[in-house]
């Protein structure tokens, strides 16, 4: 695994956890020390820090996501969940909205219907249906 995350120099910075609970309140740390909340619960926060570093790898214009070379910067369980994100980003980016959405829907009656059915996939279909709640134009379930 290499020592630095993409745009980083040197090595990693000391991490804590990144969800954390202050008052009952629900928030995440960013990369940058900004606490950004406050949600819901857990779940909720996780969700929020996936389409955040997604948002971010997006945004950096990384094509090519290896699962160890340290590009995304979020703790290990959450990090199947912004690999989802990053296919329904770069969706809506090149194609527009709507096939954005239709490819989420494709993605995720995919993720139904495979034998494998694990807390990665419930979370993997989640944070899919989670990004596209984030527009109140449009009503998915």
């Amino acid at each position: 695994m290499n020592s630095t995350r993409h745009g980083e120099q040197g090595h990693y910075p000391f991490r804590s956890e990144r969800v954390c609970c202050e008052n009952g309140r629900w928030y995440f740390n960013t990369r940058e020390g900004t606490l950004l909340g406050p949600y819901h619960d857990q779940e909720e926060a996780k969700k929020a820090l996936a389409v955040f570093v997604a948002e971010k790898i997006q945004e950096s214009g990384v094509q090519h996501i290896d699962a160890d070379d340290g590009v995304i910067d979020a703790p290990n369980d959450i990090q199947h969940m912004v690999e989802e994100l990053l296919g329904f980003f770069r969706s809506r980016s090149e194609l527009g909205l709507m096939a954005a959405l239709a490819w989420a829907h494709t993605r995720i009656d995919d993720l139904r219907t495979c034998r494998d059915d694990t807390s990665s996939q419930k979370e993997r279909i989640d944070i899919l249906y989670y990004a596209m709640d984030q527009d109140p134009r449009f009503s998915y379930r």
